[in-house]
């Protein structure tokens, strides 16, 4: 029997815009004054007419205000770290082909292009933390596993602190009172070693960047792997915590746009890919119908971005640096090969990010697929197609969470009803996150079911790494199921399967955690 795999958290080969973008590349290298600029270093924030147009969108998908014009994209100089002698303060982007022809609107002044939300985080830890001043990396547990090692490759190894989820996301109480424990010890520490002089940050800092005593980092919307959403007072109270705590909160807001209306039949939800010569004549209209809502009754406003929360909530920090980033991506939405994503964040955060070295001598990571993607955009064809994606997906949960229903949760699998939204009735993202029964070992069952050719992930893997010990902390129960990256064909297939390897597993008592 053919592998089916629910643990990549990928997008299938049908959900990606092949002919969309070998259109709008043609266009763009067909045309010399598209291609020059795009096949040239560029600004190093990215292209302007990329950043304009991108930054139009987020405020049509958000529903958001245009910002304050800024008059400078970064802090004044006195507020700026001295530079080395020897660094480069000439900004060769004001000199890049087509800067001159493009005016910045406010929005796009707050956004840097990346190479993806990776590489977004690994620059923003380059330029503003440093771990001989920055105390502390907090994530919210179940995590991301992936962003453990970009945390330790930036040398926080052994500092990263989990802290626990409920209903509405990040325990903005518990963060708070681990940060000031940490605050406490870590000063007790500089008394007993430096007599109260506060440790600074190593060697030289870039031009124009700040180091902040801690980094937060969340999937506030259909995070992965637990699939919740953080409610929007608890973004609130997140924000207020980053202030007083001199914390930089890193919000992957990577998922956001990928959301679907939950039909009060989830049969609905596979309306595309109904049979017209089917005999379910019953199946169909409901399908039809429910296809007919998805597309003419807009979904409800998304919630405020943390950054947004930042940008208009009173008593911000004077640095001009502000507390929260969004860390956005293409990955998701139109293809991970893209390799493109942006940061928003304050003009001086977008600058900051922008001044990272590889950069400044490289220029924009992705030049050419930001012109691209910055065409697309400004022809609606993102938006239209992230709208398709969404459908599907939702087509693609709606299978797995019947699935679920029928073959799992009749073994004691339990599931919450955070991913739908809650009352809204609104799903997304790409994971169902499920908990096994009596303490069931997930990574044997994980074992197991690779055994009967399906792949799952065991929910050891998003364990924060080095801070397992609590209770609340540990996931050897949990399996996440990805509906993204399988043929949608073989998704009920695959929870069948993964059944079999419960079944085995609670006949066996040493498969229990």
């Amino acid at each position: 029997m053919p592998p089916i795999d629910l643990f990549n958290g990928w997008p299938n080969h049908d959900l990606l815009p092949a002919a969309s973008l070998s259109h709008h590349m043609t266009d763009l290298l067909s045309s010399p004054s598209l291609f020059g600029p795009a096949l040239s270093y560029g600004p190093d924030p990215g292209p302007h007419r990329t950043r304009n147009a991108l930054g139009a969108w987020l405020e049509r998908a958000y529903r958001l205000s245009p910002p304050s014009p800024s008059p400078s994209p970064s802090p004044s100089p006195s507020s700026l770290p001295s530079a080395p002698a020897t660094a480069n303060s000439y900004d060769h982007s004001l000199f890049a082909p087509g800067a001159a022809n493009a005016q910045l609107t406010p929005r796009a002044q707050r956004l840097c292009i990346t190479g993806g939300a990776s590489q977004g985080l690994a620059v923003l830890l380059a330029q503003f933390t440093d771990p001989r001043a920055t105390r502390r990396v907090w994530l919210v547990a179940p995590c991301y596993y992936q962003a453990c090692r970009i945390f330790a490759d930036a040398g926080f190894e052994g500092r990263l602190r989990g802290v626990p989820e409920d209903a509405e996301g990040l325990d903005v109480v518990a963060l708070e009172r681990e940060m000031w424990r940490c605050d406490e010890e870590w000063e007790e520490r500089e008394e007993r070693e430096d007599g109260g002089k506060e440790k600074e940050a190593g060697g030289s800092r870039p031009p124009g960047t700040k180091v902040f005593r801690h980094v937060v980092y969340c999937v506030p919307a259909w995070a992965n792997p637990s699939g919740r959403v953080m409610g929007e007072e608890r973004r609130r109270d997140l924000v207020g915590v980053a202030r007083r705590f001199d914390a930089l909160v890193v919000g992957d807001d990577v998922y956001d746009l990928l959301r679907w209306r939950v039909a009060d039949d989830e049969a609905g939800l596979e309306a595309d890919n109904v049979d017209a010569g089917s005999d379910s004549g019953e199946e169909i209209t409901k399908a039809k119908r429910h296809q007919r809502q998805q597309k003419d009754e807009p979904l409800p406003p998304l919630p405020p971005r943390l950054v947004d929360i930042d940008a208009l909530m009173p008593g911000a920090a004077k640095d001009g640096f502000g507390n929260v980033v969004s860390n956005g991506s293409f990955s998701k939405l139109v293809g991970p090969g893209v390799r493109t994503g942006w940061i928003e964040g304050t003009p001086s955060m977008a600058a900051g990010v922008a001044s990272y070295g590889a950069t400044q001598s490289g220029g924009c990571p992705s030049t050419v697929m930001a012109e691209v993607l910055g065409l697309m955009i400004e022809r609606g064809k993102v938006e239209e197609h992230v709208a398709w994606v969404g459908r599907r997906l939702g087509a693609r949960w709606a299978i797995v969470r019947r699935a679920v229903e029928r073959d799992l949760v009749p073994l004691g699998v339990e599931f919450g009803s955070e991913e739908a939204g809650g009352k809204t009735k609104i799903a997304g993202g790409y994971f169902i996150w499920i908990r096994l029964p009596d303490g069931m070992d997930a990574g044997i069952v994980a074992r197991r079911a690779r055994d009967n050719e399906i792949n799952v992930a065991p929910g050891a893997w998003f364990e924060v790494w080095g801070d397992n010990q609590r209770s609340e902390l540990r996931f050897r129960d949990y399996l996440r199921l990805c509906f993204a990256w399988a043929d949608e064909t073989q998704l009920e297939e695959g929870v069948k399967r993964l059944s079999y390897a419960i079944r085995k597993s609670s006949r066996n008592k040493h498969d229990v955690v």
